[in-house]
């Protein structure tokens, strides 16, 4: 009995952790996702190559290091560090990339996620036809949007794969004044138009 009794405990401890780890491991704006939708789900990190067959990146970035600075010159958001990694301690400091995305600059899709009454509070003002500016060590990338949409907290169809398209998605919760945990998410849909890569990756200039 006493064995018995000691088995369940440790079953429950484990099973406690593991929810506990996978709850951590998810990303702010799909948090305890259902189920979803998506045909090509990026699994891992799609890294395009220039003309020449070189890495646009040299390596992957460490989760919570600075990768870029985002400009939306129409809403005066400037200058927004890009971090990493799209956790709660990443989105206190910057805009988070979902590191299973592409690289700015890169051929797929590249998603960053920022909250609503933060860094991305201006976004309920954006246009179709905006330009979204991108800095990293790879180069600077100009993005323009293509539409806006809203979709539930648990949709996770914005992370399909584009590639070998060149694409932005920023998210964000919606509605923007909503108080406590917004049910939806608030999407932004550009397109790579103009790039000036860096001969080689380098730091921040």
């Amino acid at each position: 009995m006493f064995k018995l009794a000691t088995r369940a405990i440790i079953v429950v401890g484990i099973s406690a952790f593991l929810y506990g780890v996978t709850k951590q491991s998810l990303p702010y704006w799909w948090k305890a996702p259902s189920s979803f939708s998506a045909s090509k789900v990026i699994e891992k990190p799609v890294h395009a190559k220039e003309k020449t067959k070189q890495r646009l990146y040299s390596s992957i970035p460490e989760e919570g290091t600075e990768i870029g600075k985002l400009t939306i010159p129409r809403l005066d958001i400037q200058n927004v560090p890009i971090i990493q990694g799209s956790y709660e301690n990443d989105l206190a400091i910057g805009a988070g990339h979902y590191d299973r995305s592409a690289l700015p600059g890169e051929a797929d899709n590249c998603v960053i996620g920022g909250h609503r009454d933060q860094f991305f509070r201006a976004l309920k003002d954006i246009r179709v036809q905006d330009d979204i500016l991108i800095k990293t060590s790879a180069g600077r990338f100009t993005y323009r949007v293509t539409k806006t949409t809203v979709v539930d907290k648990n949709d996770r169809t914005i992370i399909v794969s584009t590639a070998p398209h060149p694409e932005l998605r920023l998210v964000t919760c919606y509605p923007f004044t909503f108080i406590g945990p917004a049910p939806k998410r608030f999407i932004v849909f550009a397109e790579l138009v103009h790039a000036e890569y860096h001969a080689k990756g380098g730091g921040l200039e």
